[in-house]
């Protein structure tokens, strides 16, 4: 995962390199870590990372 910052705008880049493939999103809203408050479970990885949008899932193209 990487991200870039063009202008005002924050892309997200998930690739599996070097082979591919790679997909780029444009970032529209984000929360570090240090600023949500997680209640309950606190092991490694028992939360989510990313988490998109339920418009996401109706486009076809979208789709992974």
């Amino acid at each position: 995962m990487y991200f870039e910052r063009k202008g005002k705008f924050i892309y997200l880049y998930i690739a599996k390199f070097p082979e591919g493939p790679t997909v780029k999103y444009q970032m529209i809203d984000g929360n570090q870590s240090d600023d949500t408050r997680f209640l309950g479970n606190s092991l490694k990885g028992s939360r989510p990372i990313i988490v998109f949008g339920k418009e996401f899932k109706e486009s076809l193209e979208n789709k992974i």
